[in-house]
């Protein structure tokens, strides 16, 4: 997150806090705030107190869910997209961001499961879309995979997305895996040239290459640079499988803050 716009977006929910305490709103949005700055019990205690403000709130159970989910507390954050789910069963959001918590804990045929019930509530709901994509491509269904992730890209209007996904179109075999993220190293160390790109994002795609020295050099990197995005894949990426057992990796996460 650029620091302009942490600032900015701290300084309004803390202002909005000191209006009128009982803003869950507010309390959410400086729970994303403190999340974004590895504050993670900060964090927790916004979510929290967002839920108890607000407990009729889907979008309150949504936002703690997703955080829960991101430090890899699978059942506490099942727990609160299912009270999300209750709260309004129509929700695509809901549905979809329990899909998202059984795909970070590897469930994959529950994340299927999951994201097929939410598109059934809204065919054109993108995050399933992309969700679904990992999903597959977690089972090498590589063809499908594309696919989903073209709809995604599409109703989002990414045109990178869709040319990205256009280009692995003829890596579908057994090379699939290496070839996407070749591409995807390439797309992002050539928009890092013109715009932010989370160093995270770039550590992924060494990671995925079995690049282990130069994943390392990345998270460093972000380490440095205090990148948002390791809160959001750290804990939760299959990219980082293999350097899971490294002590550079504990390391790291001992040093963000991030549960061992």
């Amino acid at each position: 997150m650029p620091g302009e716009t942490g600032t900015k977006a701290k300084a309004a929910a803390l202002r909005a806090i000191e209006l009128d305490e009982n803003l869950a709103d507010a309390h959410a949005s400086l729970g994303w705030v403190n999340e974004h700055e590895w504050d993670w019990s900060g964090a927790e205690v916004e979510y929290k107190r967002a839920t108890e403000l607000s407990p009729n709130d889907t979008t309150a159970h949504i936002d703690y869910a997703d955080f829960l989910g991101r430090q890899a507390r699978f059942g506490e954050a099942t727990q609160e997209a299912r009270i999300a789910g209750q709260l309004d069963p129509l929700t695509a959001a809901a549905s979809s961001k329990m899909g998202d918590i059984y795909l970070w804990a590897r469930q994959y045929d529950l994340a299927k499961q999951q994201y097929e019930k939410t598109l059934n509530l809204d065919p054109n709901f993108a995050d399933a879309h992309g969700g679904l994509g990992y999903v597959y491509f977690a089972k090498r269904m590589y063809s499908q995979a594309l696919d989903e992730w073209h709809r995604c890209a599409k109703l989002i209007g990414d045109k990178e997305g869709i040319a990205f996904v256009e280009r692995l179109q003829d890596h579908t075999s057994s090379d699939f895996e290496h070839s996407w993220a070749r591409e995807s190293l390439s797309t992002d160390l050539r928009m890092a040239k013109t715009m932010y790109l989370p160093p995270t994002n770039v550590a992924r795609d060494y990671a995925q290459l079995g690049d282990k020295d130069r994943a390392f050099e990345w998270l460093e990197r972000a380490y440095r640079e205090h990148d948002w995005e390791i809160g959001m894949i750290l804990k939760i990426d299959p990219a980082f499988d293999d350097l899971r057992s490294n002590p550079r990796f504990r390391d790291l996460l001992r040093r963000v803050g991030l549960p061992q």
